[in-house]
C-alpha cells in the first residue's frame, strides 16, 4: 500500500509585502494588529467555537488582535452569538464563503485549525504554503503534515486554552 496525501498548487513565489498589505486591507486589519485566522466550513466537526473561545483568551493579552473566520455553513448564527457573548465585537470577522482564500492568507499572522476530525487537511496545507505558522489540533494527518517543523504547534482537540497559548507563542 502506498499512501498519496492531498496536495495543493503552490504559489509561484512567496507572498511579498504588497500581497500582505492588500490582504490585510481586505481583512480590515489596521496597522500592525495581529491577524489570526481560520478557514473552515461552519459545521460542528470543525469546532470553530474553540477558535472563538481561544480568541477571547488571546484578546485578554493582545487586545489589538483581529480574528478572521473564512467559511460559511449552518453554524454561522451560533458562532456569531458566541462571539457576541464573549465580547469580541468587531475583533471577530466572519467573512463567509470566499473564493480568494490564497489571496487572503498573506494577511494572517497565524493560521488555526480546531477540528475534532480531519483526514489530511487542505486548509492546513494552504496555510503552510502561504508561509504561515499554524496552531492545529492533533487530528488526522495534521501532525504528519507539520512534521518536525518549527512552523506549527499541535494541541489536543477541544481545548481553547491550549489553542490560545499556541497562538500567543507563535505571535
Amino acid at each position: 500500500i502506498r499512501v498519496i496525501h492531498n496536495g495543493i498548487d503552490l504559489p509561484e513565489s512567496a507572498p511579498d509585502g504588497a500581497a500582505s498589505a492588500r490582504a490585510r486591507a481586505a481583512l480590515g486589519a489596521l496597522g500592525d494588529a495581529p491577524v489570526i485566522g481560520i478557514v473552515a466550513n461552519l459545521r460542528p466537526v470543525k469546532r470553530v467555537d474553540v477558535f472563538v473561545r481561544a480568541a477571547a483568551l488571546v484578546r485578554a493579552e493582545r487586545p489589538d488582535a483581529v480574528f478572521v473566520v473564512v467559511g460559511d455553513g449552518p453554524g454561522r448564527a451560533d458562532i456569531e452569538a458566541l462571539g457576541a457573548e464573549l465580547g469580541l465585537g468587531g475583533a471577530l470577522r466572519l467573512l463567509g464563503r470566499r473564493l480568494d482564500v490564497p489571496e487572503l492568507l498573506p494577511g494572517f499572522d497565524v493560521g488555526v485549525l480546531t477540528s475534532d476530525s480531519e483526514s489530511f487537511s487542505n486548509a492546513l496545507l494552504e496555510c503552510m504554503a502561504a508561509g504561515l505558522p499554524v496552531v492545529s489540533t492533533d487530528v488526522g494527518g495534521c501532525r504528519e503534515a507539520l512534521g518536525e517543523s518549527l512552523a506549527g504547534i499541535v494541541v489536543e482537540p477541544g481545548r481553547p486554552g491550549d489553542v490560545a497559548r499556541g497562538v500567543l507563542e507563535l505571535l
